[in-house]
């Protein structure tokens, strides 16, 4: 486990955006202090923030390449659990605010191109061509985290909304259009190394120190299909985490409603 200190110690903190994570956390308390906000949302937007400081502005960002299973677990917290932690603290009234709501992007597009998104980054070849040019890789995931966070909005303003017909249905397809690009690598994992750690060690790496140290305990295959059930577990995770449902009624588990998504975008 020498390897992980050495890297530790050779990447430093991204000292800008912890200011500016402090900054946001700063400018929410003040500006919450005259809603009347439970507690636990406060709790949920201080994780929510520690989190994604933590992912992105941490030394944990680099070291999540050493492996697709430390990646994914990487990811998978950075678009299942980071942005339903931000959204439970922001004042229900926003999500009851139809103007507010309108600026939101269609509910059935976002979770298409998510989830192309999504396929994209489970295939190694494409992992590595967006390794190939600095700031490729960088700028695909902004982009992801963009729209992971418009993903979950629709389940929140769901439940928040009492629209358990939608809240239904979206789940189901969420479900339905997530769950594959996990398969991906689970069911045809490809003999392809792990492109990010490459990248990182020529970044990261002091002079002098032996590479060979970080060649991969794990074979590419079972690396990937580690990484594959681990990140189907954590979106299942982040949908029970987002929703928090009370049992639905008979009624609302009829097939009918199950299409609703399709014909109804209000949520």
């Amino acid at each position: 486990m020498s390897y992980f200190w050495i890297i530790w110690q050779s990447v430093e903190w991204n000292i800008p955006l912890g200011l500016i994570s402090l900054f946001l956390l700063c400018i929410y308390i003040l500006t919450m202090r005259k809603i009347r906000l439970q507690k636990k949302q406060y709790v949920f937007f201080f994780c929510g923030i520690v989190l994604f400081y933590l992912l992105v502005g941490s030394p944990l960002y680099t070291l999540s390449h050493l492996s697709f299973i430390t990646h994914m677990l990487h990811i998978s917290l950075l678009f299942f659990l980071l942005p339903p932690l931000l959204l439970l603290g922001i004042p229900k009234s926003l999500f009851l605010n139809r103007k507010m709501m309108k600026l939101q992007i269609d509910p059935y597009l976002n979770i298409i191109l998510f989830a192309l998104f999504l396929y994209l980054y489970h295939t190694p070849a494409f992992l590595s061509m967006l390794t190939e040019v600095k700031g490729y890789h960088e700028i695909f995931l902004f982009i992801m985290i963009l729209l992971s966070i418009f993903l979950w909005i629709p389940s929140i303003s769901a439940r928040i909304n009492k629209n358990e017909c939608f809240s239904i249905s979206y789940k189901k397809v969420n479900i339905w259009l997530i769950t594959p690009s996990c398969l991906i690598l689970i069911i045809l994992p490809s003999n392809s190394a792990n492109p990010l750690l490459n990248d990182m060690l020529n970044l990261c790496l002091p002079t002098g120190v032996d590479s060979t140290l970080f060649k991969p305990i794990i074979p590419p295959q079972l690396d990937q299909q580690l990484a594959g059930l681990l990140m189907f577990l954590m979106h299942k995770m982040g949908m029970v985490f987002a929703h928090r449902s009370k049992k639905h009624s008979s009624k609302n588990n009829d097939p009918k409603c199950s299409l609703d998504f399709f014909f109804k975008h209000k949520f």
